[in-house]
């Protein structure tokens, strides 16, 4: 077996738990290689790299090297018997088979990194298996299109009065928020107008809200929004033109310019501070808060949309899933 190693890599033995005394070096082995032989080591900037050159998202990124982090500070390195110790005490401890996949799919991706960096194909001997999850055949606790327009209704009504700005949110020293924002959401005017702009957003788009965060006053003007979602797929998200109307008032009355949802520096609101305000909004609104949170609205308007068009690859390409067999779910009846 050969391989070369990048030059900007340092040694197997410091990165990825092989002796290999050289850059560039033939390994001949008569022994075949078994899973149990293997051991790899942390490299997290090497990582952290690999994920930001195949176009991971931000809150990939985030997550996976938490969990590495939180991996190896328990087992040091990978290993067979480790990863099977952790499956195991994963397992025994009832944690969700969600997380318990999602852990595995995490260090799985690093394996896969690894085996990129060194082209050594016995590395993948060390990936698990997910478990088997059984999949679900409806949605729950998803907002309806009554309760859309009823809260939708109750931010209208309220954006024309005036009131004296209360303070939904306590701010620290630096200005900061308990959920991560910066801006004071209340019930002045444009606190209003700015939720029920992203209220409206959410639902009449099937919009994401992280992709949300990013929407500018561009793509009002053009009607549309392109965003790089997973994998570096590119996917347009229309605007229907009541909505666009809507935003470009919004936009007028607001002063803005670049990010429509910005706090008071001029940055994006943050997935938190925009998921918080919304249950915050919802229960002034008589809306139960289990059914208010962004990613409901993306999934009232995938039932809504096959409601009018059965077209399901059409909202496939809508929603940006690269599996038809995901957008299936909303053929379902709740």
């Amino acid at each position: 077996m050969s391989f070369n190693i990048n030059a900007s890599v340092v040694s197997y033995d410091d990165n990825f738990g092989y002796d290999i005394r050289g850059l560039k070096k033939t390994q001949n082995r008569s022994k075949k290689i078994i899973a149990t032989d293997l051991k790899l080591k942390y490299n997290r900037d090497l990582y952290m790299n690999y994920m930001k050159n195949n176009n991971f998202s931000k809150n990939t990124i985030n997550s996976y090297i938490y969990t590495l982090d939180k991996y190896f500070n328990e087992y040091k390195e990978i290993t067979k018997d480790n990863l099977l110790l952790m499956k195991s005490k994963l397992i025994e401890e009832n944690t969700a088979v969600k997380t318990i996949n999602r852990t595995i799919i995490t260090i799985n991706s690093y394996i896969k990194c690894i085996f990129e960096e060194t082209e050594n194909a016995d590395l993948l001997k060390l990936q698990l298996k997910c478990l088997k999850e059984q999949s679900k055949t409806f949605l729950e606790n998803v907002i309806t299109v009554q309760q859309f327009k009823q809260l939708c209704d109750f931010l209208k009504k309220n954006i024309n009065k005036k009131t004296e700005g209360k303070i939904i949110y306590n701010i620290d020293k630096n200005n900061k928020n308990k959920n991560g924002g910066i801006l004071m959401i209340g019930n002045s005017k444009s606190s209003y107008q700015k939720i029920y702009m992203i209220v409206r957003c959410l639902g009449l788009t099937g919009v994401r809200v992280s992709e949300l965060t990013k929407f500018n006053t561009q793509a009002v003007e053009d009607g549309y929004f392109d965003v790089c979602g997973k994998g570096g797929k590119v996917r347009r998200i229309y605007i229907p033109k009541k909505l666009q109307e809507e935003l470009k008032e919004y936009i007028k009355d607001q002063n803005i310019q670049g990010f429509l949802f910005q706090n008071q520096k001029g940055q994006a609101l943050t997935e938190r501070y925009v998921a918080h305000a919304l249950k915050d909004y919802a229960k002034m609104a008589g809306i139960p808060e289990k059914v208010v949170y962004p990613h409901s609205f993306r999934h009232m308007f995938a039932k809504a949309f096959l409601a009018k068009r059965q077209d399901i690859a059409f909202l496939a390409d809508l929603l940006g899933h690269s599996s038809i067999n995901t957008t299936r779910i909303y053929l379902r009846m709740t």
